[in-house]
């Protein structure tokens, strides 16, 4: 008899939980989501992580009403505004819960997204409809079951179909796409219902806080920071300023973990570090070259209860309000997280909205590895290399010799005129000049205004004085191949 019971008990409990509902939203959960972007391919943004949290929930008769956390979402369409703080996430407008397992989503037109949970396989009906009449149909075309995030879980497939007022196919970039979710899990794979049905990239889940050592999460402060004794971090990079091209410089840097210290409550990571740095500064007006070489002991604390632009999930506000952050996965030796921080934002009063600042480089915190790391146009600094452990990446810069401060030094020799002055006629050379570049030519006036424009052909050709005034002239010779400016004077007598 107590035999039978507990099979009772047990078929009974797994009928419970095979028969229960299937929630789209899991307000007690963050929960993850990688986006592949096809079109942004740079490895700061090509693999984001974007988030739901939901913030706020309200009643309303037999329906629940979800919210996601407010993202700031950029908006260069609007006049004197470069973003604005919106609650149109990829999750839409809302979400609205009804008591039948329907989920109704909306888009940033408004226009509602039916999602019904409960329905039975192959059962059909209107997921969206086109304001001409036309509409896209979904279908349940299966019901399994799969590991989700480590556990099994039942999982119900919904594939997509566009038809017209007359119910016949037609083409449109979301037939054969399909939504996935779970009765535990929610979401396994949607699409950004803002911008739906024009985005057919989809998200896919990767992680949720329910299981905190499963999947893929944000990385935080502490993981960002997580350096071990030993540690090598090897970067390189340029600068030019923006406005004063003729000012530019390169450095090298090695830095090394000689000790880590954690305080009592967990809170305090305390690190010493040996750096080695070559630099080379360059001023092409006064035609002088600073160069520098150091070997230094110096110390890093990180304080994680400090308030910080890190801890945040991709496009929330910083607690400063100054911008936003996203989280990606960049491929090094294996896959680390890393935070692109966007700090080029202020609040404009008058518009009531955010606009933008001049400097809008984004910086770079990447798990194990620190920041911030620069990779714009006028200004890089990235790492090359890393040992940690076990594991390397890169090619290492070597400390002991770091002969490179001469090569860096002298990267602008690529480009030589004579003679300079000149009257009528200066010979412009590019050395290690490749026909498959493309070569450009700006000439400058003191006021910084572009006077010439050359395109180049050649590794060797003539510039001509023709209706130029005699004074002092600035040029920006570009390769726009390999990303490269070369600076200087140019005297015209």
């Amino acid at each position: 008899m107590k035999k039978q019971f507990l099979i009772f008990c047990f078929v009974f409990l797994a009928t419970v939980s095979y028969t229960q509902n299937y929630q789209l939203i899991q307000p007690a959960y963050e929960q993850h989501f990688l986006f592949v972007d096809a079109i942004n391919t740079s490895p700061n943004y090509e693999r984001e992580i974007r988030s739901i949290r939901i913030d706020s929930v309200a009643t309303q008769g037999t329906e629940t009403h979800y919210y996601n956390y407010k993202i700031l979402e950029e908006n260069f369409t609007a006049i004197n505004c470069g973003a604005q703080h919106s609650d149109s996430s990829w999750l839409g407008h809302q979400i609205i819960q009804s008591n039948n397992g329907d989920y109704v989503f909306f888009n940033q037109a408004l226009d509602s997204i039916l999602i019904q949970t409960l329905a039975p396989l192959n059962s059909t009906w209107v997921l969206y409809e086109f304001g001409n009449g036309d509409y896209i149909e979904a279908t349940v075309s299966s019901i399994d079951t799969a590991t989700i995030l480590g556990n099994l879980d039942s999982v119900k497939t919904l594939s997509l179909q566009a038809k017209d007022a007359s119910n016949n196919t037609i083409i449109h970039p979301m037939n054969n796409e399909v939504l996935q979710f779970s009765k535990q899990n929610g979401w396994i794979q949607f699409f950004n219902f803002h911008t739906f049905p024009n985005s057919p990239v989809p998200y896919n889940l990767v992680g949720s806080s329910a299981q905190a050592n499963v999947g893929i999460s944000p990385p935080t402060q502490a993981n960002i920071f997580d350096f071990n004794i030993g540690d090598e971090i090897h970067t390189a990079g340029e600068y030019r300023m923006q406005f004063a091209q003729w000012q530019y410089g390169s450095h090298k840097q090695i830095k090394t973990i000689l000790s880590k210290t954690i305080s009592a409550n967990q809170d305090t990571i305390s690190y010493t570090y040996e750096r080695c740095l070559a630099s080379v500064n360059n001023d092409g007006m006064a035609g002088t070259t600073d160069t520098s070489y150091t070997t230094d002991t110096l110390s890093q604390r990180i304080v994680l209860s400090e308030t910080n632009n890190l801890d945040q999930l991709t496009h929330e506000l910083f607690p400063d309000s100054m911008g936003y952050s996203l989280t990606s996965i960049r491929n090094f030796a294996t896959d680390r997280r890393q935070k692109v921080t966007h700090h080029h934002y202020y609040y404009d009063d008058f518009n009531n909205c955010w606009t933008l600042y001049l400097d809008i480089w984004p910086r770079l915190w990447i798990e194990g590895l620190g920041g911030p790391f620069l990779n714009g146009f006028y200004r890089t600094d990235m790492p090359v290399y890393y040992k940690k452990g076990t594991e390397t990446w890169g090619s290492p810069l070597d400390c002991s010799t770091f002969v490179g401060i001469d090569a860096i030094a002298a990267v602008d020799n690529s480009v030589k005129i004579f003679p300079n002055p000149f009257t009528e006629t200066a010979t412009i050379q590019i050395e290690d000049f490749k026909d498959s570049d493309v070569w450009s030519m700006q000439l400058l006036d003191l006021t910084g205004k572009v006077v010439r424009v050359v395109d180049i052909h050649t590794a060797s050709f003539e510039l001509h004085k023709g209706d130029l005034l005699a004074g002092v002239y600035f040029y920006r010779v570009f390769n726009s191949v390999e990303k490269g400016w070369f600076v200087g004077k140019l005297v015209l007598l």
